[in-house]
């Protein structure tokens, strides 16, 4: 499969699920928990991506709330780091 259609792909996923996406954000935005203790918001995305086929291990480097989310195999690998604690009084 070429880059091209790959790309065509994520962009075509993102529009049709761009609810989700943004309830998804919203929800995050609304539990305001912080640092170390997102409990809602790492449950929440981790369920989000084990919905759509990724496996899920959690509790990574002795931290509760952290994850590590993967789906298929091969290349292109694509990572990312997600900080969304809230600050208090802010």
């Amino acid at each position: 499969m070429s880059i091209e259609k790959m790309k065509k792909d994520a962009i075509s996923w993102i529009e049709e699920n761009s609810g989700k996406i943004i309830d998804v954000s919203d929800r995050i935005w609304d539990y305001t928990e912080l640092g170390f203790i997102e409990h809602k918001s790492a449950k929440l995305l981790a369920d989000t991506l084990e919905e759509h086929e990724f496996k899920v291990e959690r509790g990574v480097a002795g931290l509760p709330t952290a994850f590590v989310a993967t789906w298929g195999s091969g290349g292109p690998v694509i990572g990312v780091m997600g900080e969304y604690d809230a600050l208090m009084g802010v």
